[in-house]
């Protein structure tokens, strides 16, 4: 993850007047727990947990189809 990417592109999403969203795939326990730390440092911790719960980011498994179409339609 590039930091300053990522901080630009929530940024943008913040400023603008849309909705947006921010679905992250993953493809193990692993890799998921590793997103989540990089995005905690990224945005900070707070700001994370705020954005997941309103489900402003998201994380799909790679092997879960239905939920990312789901995801996808909201």
């Amino acid at each position: 993850m590039d930091k300053e990417i990522f901080q630009k592109c929530f940024d943008l999403a913040e400023r603008g007047n849309y909705e947006s969203r921010f679905i992250f795939t993953y493809y193990d326990e692993n890799t998921k727990r590793s997103l989540i730390r990089n995005l905690a440092i990224i945005l900070g911790k707070d700001k994370l947990v705020g954005l997941t719960g309103e489900q402003k980011v998201i994380f799909v498994q790679s092997e879960d189809p239905d939920k990312m179409r789901r995801m996808l339609l909201l």
